[in-house]
């Protein structure tokens, strides 16, 4: 199911560009930044027809997914591939811990 971005409110616009200012961070696309910021139990509201931040979420793991296996295989040239991929489940582990006190 596709939500379009639909138009955004004169308020929203000064808040986007006011965290950009403060942030000191541009954006060609304020819209972009809007589904970025925006979780999708505020966009799913009835009423509201935004589009929420899950698809750049999948994008941004593929993405440090790819940097971090790119990483490993520079790293560790002489590791098979198993061993490599034991150590891409570590790293990916190590990101999902919201608290990094519980890797010690």
């Amino acid at each position: 199911m596709s939500r379009s971005a639909g138009p955004m409110e004169p308020a929203r616009i000064k808040e986007l560009q006011d965290f950009c200012e403060r942030n000191g961070i541009r954006f060609k696309d304020l819209k972009l930044l809007n589904q970025a910021l925006t979780h999708s139990s505020f966009a799913k509201e009835p009423g509201r027809s935004q589009k929420d931040n899950q698809r750049l979420e999948y994008l941004g793991d593929s993405v440090l997914g790819f940097i971090v296996n790119e990483f490993l295989y520079r790293t560790y040239p002489d590791y098979q591939e198993g061993d490599v991929a034991e150590l891409d489940v570590i790293a990916q582990e190590a990101f999902t811990y919201q608290d990094p006190e519980e890797l010690l």
